[in-house]
């Protein structure tokens, strides 16, 4: 992976320009940004200012937050001779980037109209191993709590329960088999998040990771 966080400050006009129209952005600020770990995805916050004009300019945006989040992922191919293995995580991490990108696209507008309140994402790209998505940033107006607070957790199983009621059954076996549809870059039945697809010794461990994660987070609030 190649990731800069000069991109942000040297492609973002182009990003822009792609998304909204020419003209319907006159001013932006990064407000921050980071490089995420696990991918290597170049996030950002952004603080845009908007043309008077921009509802005429582009149809892209019906809707005109003041905040954008874009994230980034360049994946670039491993040589030829590498070993399977690295050629295999490849080909898995890029399927991975792909099925977040079909899930921005086709299936976030369908939860919105349900009430489920997701980020409404504006601009979602997947080409030649670059991976983009400009959204709405819920920063303002939103906390985020490092332990849910006791009171919120009726209103986070409703959302979650509401959340799976809406897909279940809802992705066709055929469809995947086949790849066909919107459905086909998104994982098969039972995701990568089954324990048959987990670490050796990982549900043994579930028990001591949970409690290591609340004493390292729990003092940050209460």
């Amino acid at each position: 992976f190649l990731h800069t966080i000069e991109w942000i400050m040297e492609t973002l006009d182009a990003l822009l320009l792609k998304a909204f129209g020419e003209g319907a952005v006159t001013k932006w600020t990064v407000l921050n940004e980071k490089q995420m770990g696990f991918s290597g995805a170049v996030v950002a916050e952004v603080e845009v200012v908007w043309s008077p004009k921009s509802e005429a300019v582009s149809a892209a945006a019906p809707f005109r937050p003041t905040r954008l989040f874009v994230k980034r992922i360049v994946s670039s191919a491993p040589p030829p001779d590498a070993a399977p293995s690295v050629l295999a995580k490849h080909a898995r991490d890029r399927r991975s980037y792909a099925n977040e990108c079909t899930f921005l696209r086709h299936h976030v507008p369908l939860l919105l109209t349900r009430g489920i309140g997701v980020p409404r994402p504006l601009r979602v790209d997947a080409a030649a191993g670059t991976f983009t998505a400009i959204s709405e940033s819920i920063g303002p107006g939103h906390a985020q709590h490092a332990v849910l607070p006791p009171h919120r957790i009726p209103d986070v199983l409703n959302w979650l329960a509401r959340f799976h009621a809406l897909h279940a059954g809802g992705c066709s076996a055929r469809d995947l088999r086949r790849g066909e549809g919107p459905e086909a870059d998104l994982w098969d039945y039972g995701g990568h998040l089954t324990m048959a697809r987990r670490p050796a010794g990982e549900f043994e461990r579930v028990d001591g990771s949970f409690r290591g994660f609340c004493a390292a987070f729990g003092g940050e609030e209460g």
